[in-house]
């Protein structure tokens, strides 16, 4: 779990609080701002997965880029004499 993951759920957990609050108190608008941050946090939350997943793939992009070259490499050497 990234830094953006940690806070997403974080901002999450205090906009069910600030929600509950508001519901409790029938504060509207403390309501209206504890779901808010809640999907605040879930987006946020969400573009940290995505953000490890491409660097998930761009390490797999590079790793087979690096197996392709060690394998062009070698297919010339047995060709050479």
């Amino acid at each position: 779990m990234n830094k953006d993951e940690l806070e997403g759920k974080a901002k999450e957990a205090q906009g069910g609080l600030k929600e509950s609050l508001g519901n409790l108190t029938g504060n509207e608008q403390l309501q209206a701002e504890g779901k808010a941050d809640k999907v605040e946090g879930k987006a946020q939350g969400l573009l940290g997965k995505v953000g490890e997943k491409l660097h998930e793939a761009a390490e797999q992009v590079k790793e087979a880029a690096q197996h392709a070259s060690e394998k062009a490499k070698e297919a010339k050497e047995e060709r050479q004499p």
